[in-house]
This record gives structure tokens, C-alpha cells and sequence, in this order.
């Protein structure tokens, strides 16, 4: 028994010799710094396959006793993203052990770079989910008195889509670029307003559209005449 504690401390003696006490490194990084690094990603597959078998499995057992499916979809959108969060999270993590030995220019890109991408998540996450979103403000319309929030109803998908969209590229470009985001939004504000200049005549004929529409102005069987043209609606 005495012969085989020694063994084994003789061999953790060695691997310390080796590996943390060695001034070997790799892309000026110590090899104990690299193991370290290997052992947070492997920790890191681990929990991101643990939350997955374990929590995930859990809340999709849970929803699939409920009525309405809304909830089996939201989960469903979100089984992946998170996954790649927990990465994003092992990665942070790696970059604290080497930030020391990383130059002033990398540990500012790195944190950046890592930002995006749970920016890119969160958008992603937006986008997949905007048809379910849609569905719940069509719900809470269906509820109102008013006729006008049901003619938004079919756009807010999109909406939420397009919104998510120029968040990632507005933000990308922010960090990535080194424009700022209120040069960016004032930029697109000008487009805007260049596009409504454009399309005004559209735009009113629209607006009226819908302010007939939602104050009941006409009904069903009403005689219209507009510069020469009449009929009945």
C-alpha cells in the first residue's frame, strides 16, 4: 500500500514537471495554460450536454401535458441558442485564463467579438420566434373592441423579423466597423426619410385606407363619388 502512494505521488510529480513547471509554450502560451483551457471546453461539452438530456427534456415533458402548443414551440426554438450560449460562456472563460498572455489588441477583440455573436443569439432567438409572437398579439387583438390593432396583426411577424435583423447589423457594424450606432441610426433615419418622401403619396393613400377602415367612415352598400368616379362600397 506504501509502495503505491509513492508511486502515485511520484507520478503527479512528474506531470507537474512536465506540464505546469515547464517553461515550454505554445503561440507564447505555457502548456499549462493550454491544458486548463482544454479541460474548461471539455467542462463546457459536458454541462451544454447535461442541460440539453437533463433541463431542456425536462421542460419539454412539461409542456407537452399543456393545451396550446405555443409553449412546445418556444422551447423548441430556444434547445439550440442556448446550447450555443453555454459555449459562448466556456469561451468567455478560456479568455480569462489567457488574457495575460494575449496582446492589448486581442483583449479587445475577443470581449467584442464574443458580445456579437450573444448579440447575433439573442437575434436569432427573435427571429425564429416571430411567428409564434405574432400569433400571441393575435390572440390579445382577437380580445379588443377595436378593428384597427387586427389589421397590424399579420405584419407583426415580419416586424419583429426586420427589427431583429437591423439590431445584429446595426450592433455588427458598431463593433466590427467602428461606426458608432447613433451614426448608423441617423443614416437609416435619412434613408427613411428620403424612402417616405419617395412613397409619401403611397403612404397617405394607405393611411386613409386604414382610418376609413378602423372609424367605420362608409358601410356595405354606401354611394361614393371622388372626382367623377363613383360607385357603391
Amino acid at each position: 500500500m506504501e509502495n503505491l502512494k509513492t508511486t502515485f505521488n511520484n507520478t503527479i510529480n512528474v506531470i507537474k514537471e512536465r506540464i505546469f513547471d515547464t517553461d515550454f509554450k505554445l503561440a507564447n502560451i505555457p502548456i499549462s495554460t493550454i491544458v486548463i483551457v482544454v479541460l474548461i471546453l471539455l467542462l463546457t461539452q459536458i454541462l451544454r450536454g447535461l442541460f440539453t438530456a437533463i433541463i431542456i427534456r425536462r421542460l419539454e415533458r412539461l409542456t407537452s401535458g399543456t393545451e396550446t402548443t405555443h409553449d412546445d414551440e418556444f422551447i423548441r426554438i430556444l434547445k439550440a441558442p442556448l446550447g450555443w450560449l453555454i459555449w459562448l460562456a466556456g469561451l468567455w472563460l478560456v479568455h480569462l485564463v489567457v488574457a495575460t498572455h494575449l496582446t492589448p489588441e486581442q483583449n479587445q477583440k475577443i470581449p467584442e467579438i464574443l458580445f456579437v455573436s450573444a448579440l447575433f443569439i439573442a437575434t436569432y432567438i427573435l427571429y425564429r420566434a416571430a411567428p409564434l409572437l405574432g400569433e400571441l398579439l393575435g390572440g390579445l387583438a382577437a380580445n379588443t373592441e377595436t378593428e384597427l390593432d387586427d389589421l397590424f396583426v399579420p405584419y407583426f411577424p415580419r416586424l419583429f423579423q426586420i427589427a431583429a435583423v437591423l439590431i445584429a447589423a446595426i450592433k455588427a457594424s458598431e463593433i466590427l466597423l467602428g461606426a458608432s450606432a447613433g451614426a448608423l441610426i441617423g443614416l437609416l433615419g435619412g434613408a427613411g426619410v428620403a424612402l417616405g418622401l419617395l412613397f409619401k403619396d403611397i403612404i397617405y393613400d394607405w393611411c386613409c385606407t386604414v382610418i376609413i377602415y378602423a372609424d367605420g367612415l362608409y358601410k356595405p352598400g354606401d354611394w361614393v363619388g371622388v372626382d367623377g368616379v363613383n360607385g357603391f362600397v
